[in-house]
């Protein structure tokens, strides 16, 4: 019975149809929508679309138009087929699918495509376009990673990179680039016309520091967050490791109480990266500034102040270092740096040691 109905349908509509072409009148656009909004199956729509002369709105903003119509990706790319092929051809009453998209973007490249994806049109839509249109692509190791972080579809990557002679065994390694997974190890990472140009690297982690200066030492927690444009940001918080509290076992219940921490704030620079075999390193230096707080407590003694002393005081830090990853562990980094750093009016030379943990990973400019 279905079937039946299905043929009712369609035989009704090309009667429709061939009567509309009779009177010099086309399919566009509005006409599709019209069919969307009527409930017909994705089929029966594709097979009008095939099957009448028309005269489509192909431009971005028609395409984005009967995309949020509800169109099927089928039929979208059934829509922009249809239009190439009436340009291909010489028939009349086609919307100039290739002037349309030549006008919109001049130059067929990563960006363009970004915005496509970005503005929802559809991978058989995009991949027709790469096929067709004339276009200057980025195949560095930066441009494909770049459309991977951008959900630029594999298909469509796959489909730039056979059109700019980039090798395909290293799609995976632009993939993993994007998602942080790390650079496989059966995958030499040659250049893409001589283009993969810096190593996966850390984006955020929260870690463990040590930092030994003048007669003390501080340790405590660190976040780091690196940025595409070769900049990072480094915040902690650091306990005196004199810290302490003493009593007196000829008062009862006496204690005096030493606490000193430190919340260090800096900005970084990394001006390089460096993949030497399984090993990165990321040279950076950085300066910004240190919160110093200090204070001495007592209790058990009711006429003596609960706070004998207290302060806070603000030092600056500018220090030199490195960090380390393995790609056998590419989420874990050890790193030092050595500088000046200013604390409780004291400004001595120090070396900080630290490991990160780096929640999130992706590859920086």
């Amino acid at each position: 019975m279905e079937i039946y109905m299905r043929k009712i349908i369609i035989a009704g509509l090309l009667l429709f149809f061939t009567n509309t072409a009779a009177a010099q009148q086309v399919l566009n656009n509005d006409s599709i929508i019209k069919l969307i909004q009527t409930g017909l199956s994705e089929d029966i729509i594709i097979y009008v679309i095939n099957a009448s002369p028309s005269d489509y709105d192909t431009s971005l903003k028609g395409l984005t138009d009967l995309h949020g119509a509800g169109i099927s990706e089928k039929a979208l790319a059934s829509v922009v087929n249809t239009s190439q092929a009436g340009i291909l051809s010489g028939k009349t009453g086609s919307q100039p699918f290739l002037a349309e998209m030549t006008a919109a973007y001049p130059a067929m490249n990563n960006d363009a495509i970004i915005k496509m994806t970005r503005a929802g049109l559809t991978e058989d839509i995009i991949i027709s376009m790469v096929e067709t249109l004339p276009g200057s692509y980025d195949a560095s190791f930066k441009g494909f990673t770049d459309m991977y972080e951008a959900d630029v579809s594999e298909n469509i990557i796959k489909m730039i990179a056979s059109k700019t002679g980039a090798d395909p065994a290293l799609i995976p390694v632009f993939k993993a680039a994007a998602d942080g997974s790390g650079v496989p190890d059966n995958t030499e990472a040659q250049p893409v016309s001589g283009a993969v140009d810096s190593p996966v690297s850390q984006k955020f982690g929260v870690g463990f520091n040590v930092l030994f200066g003048g007669d003390t030492a501080f340790y405590g927690a660190n976040a780091r967050y690196w940025s595409k444009i070769k900049l990072g940001f480094d915040a902690g918080w650091m306990m005196d490791a004199d810290s302490c509290a003493e009593t007196d076992d000829s008062v009862e219940n006496f204690s005096l109480k030493y606490r000193a921490y430190v919340i260090p704030v800096s900005l970084l620079y990394a001006p390089v990266e460096v993949n030497a075999g399984g090993l990165y390193i990321r040279p950076y230096i950085g300066g910004g500034i240190n919160i110093a707080h200090r204070r001495i407590t007592t209790s058990g003694t009711p006429d003596v102040p609960n706070a004998l002393f207290s302060e806070t005081e603000i030092g600056g830090q500018g220090f030199g270092g490195a960090e380390f990853g393995f790609r056998a562990v590419p989420r874990l980094s050890f790193g030092g740096d050595v500088g000046g750093y200013g604390i409780f009016g004291a400004w001595d030379m120090g070396i900080r040691v630290n490991v990160n943990l780096y929640l999130k990973r992706g590859r920086r400019e």
